[in-house]
């Protein structure tokens, strides 16, 4: 009895220690939110897309970009530093 108990006792501990803080189910959140919205993007006919002026291969940069993606920086164009990620931009000033 008492070894059962000692089991169970070391599972309640794993089992706390192993939960997911908050920062990593709000990454997921939005991660499933971003793949909705380039879900139901990509369910557009083409001539709705060029209405909005976008193509189907801009759909994933656009959406992470507006959702503030992991990615985010690099789909709209620039670097960490904020500089421009162009070969022939430079940061004025």
């Amino acid at each position: 009895m008492y070894v059962l108990g000692y089991i169970n006792y070391k599972a309640h501990q794993v089992i706390e220690k192993s939960k997911m803080p908050a920062r990593a189910l709000d990454a997921l959140r939005n991660w499933r939110a971003r793949r909705a919205a380039i879900t139901e993007i990509e369910a557009l006919p083409d001539r709705l897309l060029r209405d909005i002026g976008m193509n189907r291969g801009d759909i994933n940069a656009t959406v992470t970009a507006l959702m503030g993606g992991r990615d985010a920086q690099a789909a709209a164009g620039t670097d960490t530093a904020g500089a421009p990620a162009g070969p022939f931009e430079t940061a004025c000033c």
